[in-house]
């Protein structure tokens, strides 16, 4: 009975350590099911991100081109009631000017009227007084005749008087006759210069008359053209001023957006930050626990961007000599962590859909290498804000530094971030992160490579 006993007990100690066995490998492929979920999580946030950032470039772009719009509408309708402003004032300048030189025409007409009166008068007193002289030389003339029929017929100074008598009465007769004519004459000449000149003014009387009904028809008109003119300016002034509320809120709501999409972009540069090192503590609680000949299987369940960092840098373990010559050619993901390595820092090579990114914290820092299409890093440290962080802020983006400056208020971080080239050495990066870093967010426990 004992040796049964003992036989039954071996064989429950074998089978106690075959279950033990078998649940090893089965928690090896839990663990590395688990770090492929995370991944595959930090790949769709990292594809929202992206995505929602691409929307909110599109509507920044299509807001600022509405605004130029609506800029350019408002000047050309300024300039539109600017120009109806001038047209009014002119034509108000002309109403005038025409109803003063209307005013002088009429005075000058009824000086001219006047004028024409006096000299129809002064041709009519004339033509009397040459008929009075006409009658008064034909009775002079009939008295000489009378007394000259009573003297005797052959008196020779009757004929040398009636001679003389002749010629001085016809010399007389010629010379008033030639006065009146003259002045008759003269008379004619000024009343057809008055004549002419009264049908020049009748002309322009004319004229002024058409010019007078046509302002008062534009006097009358204008108002009412006016009146829809700045009903139309009114309504486009409304609807211009709507628009741009609109847009206002619209802008407020993509800054809303901007804000959420930089928490986005901290909390998931701190899960990433979170997940790499938590992917350090479990792989290292595995080594403590495992055996020599298990190293084999775990490490068949590291993470894939820790066996793509750990073959690239045996590879170029391989090509490079001892002092770390780096390969030539574009600045990669691979050559920069190896390159922070090999100067003593502790940079963590993590893989999205987008490109690979490279993170280091520092100091109180927290620096992300961003090996996307469009390359770029960002610096992040801890900072109280308020007032004097908006000045901070104002006055370093306005140094043109070559880095943008935000403030995340949730996080309470200062980020600094700019875009880098591929053809960019290593040595040349790191030196420009580290300047910036020392510079604006207070760098001093470590020197650039």
């Amino acid at each position: 009975m004992d040796e049964i006993k003992k036989d039954q007990k071996g064989q429950s100690d074998r089978e106690e350590g075959l279950s033990q066995e078998a649940t090893m490998p089965d928690m090896l492929v839990q663990m590395r099911q688990i770090f492929a979920d995370r991944d595959a999580e930090y790949i769709q946030m990292e594809e929202v991100y992206r995505k929602r950032k691409e929307s909110l470039d599109a509507k920044e772009v299509a807001l600022k081109e509405t605004l130029s719009g609506l800029e350019d509408r408002l000047l050309a309708v300024t300039a539109r009631e600017a120009a109806i402003k001038e047209k009014e004032t002119e034509l108000q300048e002309r109403m005038e000017s025409l109803i003063k030189e209307k005013a002088a025409l009429q005075e000058a007409q009824v000086k001219i009227d006047k004028e024409k009166t006096e000299q129809w008068m002064q041709v009519s007193l004339l033509r009397e007084e040459a008929r009075n002289e006409k009658l008064r030389s034909q009775r002079l003339a009939g008295e000489y005749e009378e007394k000259i029929s009573k003297l005797p017929a052959d008196s020779s100074y009757v004929s040398a008087l009636q001679e003389t008598a002749g010629q001085t009465a016809r010399k007389q007769m010629e010379e008033k006759i030639a006065a009146l004519q003259g002045t008759v004459d003269s008379q004619k000449e000024e009343l057809e210069d008055s004549k002419e000149e009264n049908r020049q003014l009748k002309e322009k009387n004319e004229y002024l008359t058409r010019a007078n009904q046509e302002l008062e028809e534009l006097k009358k008109n204008l108002p009412e053209q006016q009146k829809k003119d700045m009903e139309s300016l009114h309504a486009l002034a409304k609807k211009l001023a709507e628009e741009k509320e609109a847009l206002e809120e619209e802008n407020n709501h993509l800054k809303e957006d901007n804000r959420r999409l930089q928490e986005e972009k901290g909390e998931l540069f701190k899960k990433l930050m979170a997940g790499t090192q938590l992917k350090t503590q479990d792989r290292d609680g595995l080594q403590e626990k495992g055996e020599p000949e298990e190293e084999a299987d775990r490490a068949a369940f590291r993470s894939t961007e820790e066996i793509k960092a750990d073959d690239i840098s045996a590879s170029q373990r391989e090509l490079e000599p001892a002092d770390v010559l780096l390969a030539e050619g574009p600045l990669t993901a691979e050559i920069l962590q190896e390159y922070l390595q090999e100067t003593g820092m502790d940079a963590r090579l993590l893989h999205a859909r987008e490109g690979e990114l490279v993170a280091v914290a520092a100091g109180g820092l927290q620096i992300m290498f961003s090996f996307g299409e469009s390359p770029w890093f960002d610096i992040r440290k801890k900072q109280k804000g308020g007032w004097s962080m908006k000045k901070l802020l104002k006055r370093y983006n306005e140094n043109k530094a070559g880095l943008t400056f935000i403030y995340d208020e949730n996080e309470e971080e200062l980020i600094g971030s700019a875009e880098f080239s591929f053809n960019t050495s290593p040595e040349d990066l790191v030196h420009k992160v580290y300047q910036a870093a020392r510079i604006y967010f207070g760098y001093r426990n470590g020197e650039e490579a």
